[in-house]
Order: structure tokens, then C-alpha cells, then sequence
């Protein structure tokens, strides 16, 4: 007796998903099969000095609404290699790095690492403003080079759960395209990637 399987068929247009594989046609030559799109993944950078009852929190939400989340607490797998290796190959799995600001970050070579890899990588950065210094605006804190930024205000005095919300809003968002091109010749009709 053979084995019965259920595959669920969706066909809207050229398009057609066929047991969640998306299967594209191209004016009816090539098909190009595409997994589904897999959940957004994050990277908690942040200094132990600043708030890491925050950014429990902030790991806790984004989990609980389906993001993979790497969190030093939570997944550091510590597989012998160098400890700048382990955040390297965390950097290198994700999407974004969440970078959670505050005083500490300023003073901390290990978070200075993380980000300026996650920018050379060109892995999407987005600063959290977290927390201020006695004497410093929180806004002051973000390095120059992520200065320019959109950063969530996540201060104590924000409401946390309207901003957590949005930080998902933020992950899940697609980042902006780098450029339109422009005098570049389109791709042969033989092309498939």
C-alpha cells in the first residue's frame, strides 16, 4: 500500500505554490523554484553594562512573533572557535543587528565590533536608543557612522511595549534597495539564477 501525502496547490497568475515551494513561470520557458520566504533574523548587539534586563525583553518579544533571534545569552554555542568568530558567524546568518544603545556602547570594543562587521558584511544595522547618561543625550551615544539612521526610542519613560511593537515593524520590513541602476542592459531572457 502506498503512502498517501496532501499537497496544497495556490495558483494565482504565473505563480503557483505547490506544497510551500513557490514556483514562478516566465513567459512559459523558464521556472524558477523559490522556498518560501524564511523568517526574519535578528542580532541583539548590546552592552552588558547598559540594560540587559531590556534587551531580555526585546529578545522575548521578537521571538514570540516568529523572528530567529540571536542573543549572546541564549545562543552563544562556544564551538571552540574565537570568541570574534562566534559573533562573526552569528553576524553573517542574520538579516539585521539590533544595535541597543547606551552609555556603555560608547566604551565597549567587543559591540564596536559587532556593528562595524555587520557593516562591511553589509548586513543591515538598526540602532535602539535605549538609555542616557547623566550627562548625554542617548542620541549623542549613537556612533557617528550610524548617526544618520533611523533609531527606535526605547527610553524607560517611552511606552515599551508600543516601541517593541515597532521594532518588529522595523525587522520585518523589507530594507530599502540600494539604488536604481541605470545604464545597465537587462538580463538575456535565458538568464536564471
Amino acid at each position: 500500500m502506498a503512502d498517501e501525502t496532501n499537497i496544497t496547490v495556490n495558483i494565482s497568475g504565473d505563480n503557483v505554490n505547490v506544497g510551500g515551494i513557490q514556483i514562478i513561470t516566465f513567459s512559459g520557458r523558464h521556472i524558477e523554484y523559490a522556498p518560501q520566504p524564511h523568517p526574519r533574523t535578528v542580532f541583539l548587539s548590546y552592552a552588558r553594562a547598559d540594560d540587559t534586563p531590556f534587551v531580555r525583553r526585546l529578545y522575548d518579544h521578537l521571538t514570540e512573533q516568529g523572528f530567529d533571534v540571536w542573543f549572546d545569552e541564549q545562543k552563544m554555542p562556544n564551538r571552540g572557535l574565537t570568541f570574534l568568530q562566534e559573533i562573526r558567524d552569528a553576524i553573517d546568518a542574520v538579516d539585521t543587528l539590533l544595535l541597543v544603545v547606551g552609555p556603555g556602547v560608547a566604551l565597549s570594543d567587543h559591540v564596536r565590533a559587532e556593528w562595524d562587521y555587520a557593516l562591511r558584511t553589509c548586513t543591515r544595522v538598526v540602532p535602539v536608543a535605549r538609555l542616557d547618561d547623566d550627562e548625554t543625550d542617548v542620541y549623542k551615544l549613537i556612533p557617528p557612522e550610524l548617526a544618520n539612521l533611523h533609531a527606535e526610542d526605547c527610553r524607560p519613560n517611552r511606552d515599551e511595549a508600543a516601541a517593541l511593537t515597532r521594532i518588529a515593524q522595523i525587522v520585518a520590513a523589507d530594507p530599502a534597495p540600494l539604488a536604481t541602476l541605470y545604464g545597465v542592459p537587462t538580463l538575456p531572457d535565458y538568464y536564471v539564477e
